[in-house]
């Protein structure tokens, strides 16, 4: 996704619907996706595509009860010889979101529109595949001008919200040739970000850029033999920024090229021990040529102005293992050192962002680091247990830091930085499933993660330590009702007391959350239902990493949602 996720608050276009699962990818095979992702990928996998000879489709109904937020959802798709497509769409329409203390979070509203859709044709030889999402944006933004001006709850966006629209098409092809695979995947992305203010500003729309990406991947995977398997891949990428005639050029008008060549080689010793190692090259360039700097009225002659011409180029190293013990215990083991050039908004960002002001560092240099982490799992037939630790030392680490100066408006000026850091933690989850009490999942999970510079000092955005319990009954059957539970949990934040200098530390909060579901039969239609009710007790909070600590702004309450989910059989 290149959709400029350039702070905090600027979320990921992705819409959930027509996401069959969410992988996360460790190890050496993260090499494949990018240099920057040696701490692991979230890989979306999209939804499987029609059964062959069939149609079929699905329209979902959500209700959010604390943003009386309206989420509806359609998609149909099908099969024939072969040849597939699919179809879906989507609104969503939220009000400001209510807090724990029963007031109203000012201009939190958002709504979005959704489009997907896919085509392609799979035969013994390959698939082909054309992906098409359009992604429309508008997210209220809770910011000092704005919480003035908003005083009623509404969900329509009239004053200082984003207008995002991201168009996305991509094409997958898969060719076999025997014992190798080749995979072409192309994509372009054009995001277009506009910020729109209020009518007491001199001008409303203060923002408007494009970002348009061109990437590709060629990957070749060829299996030797059974044991062992070799992959070798190119992938690139052409990015330009381009700004229109809105006043603040938050990031400049920009070029970048990325090119880079990945090698991958598995080997299998027997059943018991499994080997990943991979190399990775990458050289990229980023090109702001002479302009304007953001803020000015760009029609004097006395304007600041901004350039920046930089390449960065690096190796990344991988190595790992997964050993079999026995039946029931997997030990795994990644060694890596990567790299990450800083990114166009870290050198060049200057600009309100949310509750505060952003500002880049051209000085920045290429950050390096040197990462290993350990995995146990344990899996019975009753009884699970996963364990993870790591440790990354990094060189030259680059985040985004609190000051103690603030702009004319008052806005906190942040600041990106960079020094020698290191972070460690890790998590740990147990899932019992007595017998023979099979109805009954007790769950209880564990994350600690600390990050600190090498002068002592900790790191900003850091999160707290988290336990979680949960306690899950099932029944396959009762009466018209199917696949029933019930589930309840709570988690446990602690107090975040190591603040970085300038940022404020952050008490805990325990919260608790209630669910049902089943699926209900009616003829020979089934009816999916669920239900849920966050933050039972209205706890009043606000999370460490919350965007919205610096205008007190309280995250969200109690909220009692539920969803519907109605499968479509048009042709079998």
């Amino acid at each position: 996704m290149q959709n400029y996720q350039f702070s905090a608050n600027h979320p990921y276009m992705i819409d959930e619907n027509g996401v069959e699962r969410i992988e996360i990818i460790k190890g050496p095979a993260s090499l494949i996706y990018g240099s920057g992702a040696v701490g692991g990928v979230i890989n979306l996998i999209g939804e499987h595509i029609a059964k062959e000879g069939t149609i079929e489709g699905d329209v979902v109904v959500k209700y959010f009860g604390n943003t009386q937020g309206v989420e509806s959802n359609i998609g149909i798709k099908g099969n024939s010889n072969g040849l597939f497509w699919g179809l879906r769409a989507g609104i969503n329409t939220n009000k400001d979101y209510i807090q724990g203390n029963g007031k109203f979070a000012p201009n939190t509203r958002f709504n979005r529109n959704n489009l997907k859709g896919t085509t392609g044709i799979i035969t013994k030889n390959g698939s082909f595949k054309i992906i098409y999402q359009y992604n429309e944006d508008k997210l209220g933004l809770a910011v000092v001008p704005a919480i003035a001006l908003v005083t009623t709850n509404e969900r329509h966006n009239n004053v200082w919200y984003q207008y995002l629209r991201n168009h996305l098409i991509i094409s997958q092809n898969k060719l076999f040739l025997g014992n190798l695979k080749l995979g072409l995947d192309i994509s372009y992305q054009n995001n277009n970000r506009q910020l729109f203010g209020s009518d007491i500003n001199p001008v409303f729309k203060l923002v408007d850029m494009t970002l348009q990406t061109l990437s590709y991947r060629l990957k070749s995977t060829y299996s030797v033999n059974e044991d062992f398997k070799i992959i070798f891949g190119v992938q690139g990428m052409f990015q330009n920024n381009k700004n229109a005639d809105a006043p603040d050029h938050v990031i400049p008008d920009a070029n970048i090229w990325d090119l880079s060549v990945y090698g991958l080689a598995q080997y299998n010793f027997g059943e018991r021990v499994v080997i990943e190692a991979g190399v990775r090259y990458s050289y990229k360039i980023i090109n702001v040529p002479l302009q304007e700097a953001s803020g000015n009225d760009h029609k004097s002659s006395n304007e600041e102005h901004i350039e920046f011409n930089g390449n960065y180029s690096n190796t990344s190293l991988s190595i790992g293992s997964t050993i079999k013990i026995n039946e029931k215990l997997l030990l795994r083991l990644n060694i890596a050192s990567a790299f990450r050039s800083p990114n166009i908004a870290e050198l060049t960002q200057d600009g309100v962002h949310g509750t505060r002001y952003e500002l880049g560092n051209p000085n920045l240099v290429t950050q390096r680091n040197t990462e290993a982490d350990l995995g146990l799992h344990i899996h019975t037939t009753h009884t699970s247990l996963d364990i993870s630790a790591y440790y990354n030392n990094v060189d030259n680490y680059i985040y985004l830091s609190p000051t103690n100066d603030t702009t004319t408006q008052g806005d906190l000026i942040y600041m990106y930085q960079q020094t020698p850091s290191f972070l460690y933690g890790g998590e740990a989850l147990i899932h019992l499933h007595p017998h023979p009490i099979h109805w009954l999942h007790v769950k209880a999970s564990y994350s600690y993660v600390i990050g600190k510079q090498k002068s002592g000092e900790y790191l900003p955005f850091i999160p707290a330590q988290r336990i979680k319990f949960e306690v899950k009954t099932t029944k396959d059957q009762l009466s018209w009702f199917k696949n029933i539970y019930l589930l309840g949990s709570i988690q446990y934040v602690l107090p975040q007391n190591q603040p970085s200098l300038f940022e404020q530390t952050s008490p805990g909060y325990s919260i608790a959350n209630f669910g049902l579901g089943t699926n209900i039969k009616i003829n020979d239609q089934t009816v999916t239902f669920n239900l849920n009710i966050s933050n039972i007790f209205n706890t009043e909070y606000i999370d460490h990493l919350s965007t919205l600590k610096d205008v007190n702004i309280l995250d969200m309450g109690r909220s009692i949602n539920f969803r519907i989910s109605l499968p479509l059989n048009i042709k079998n």
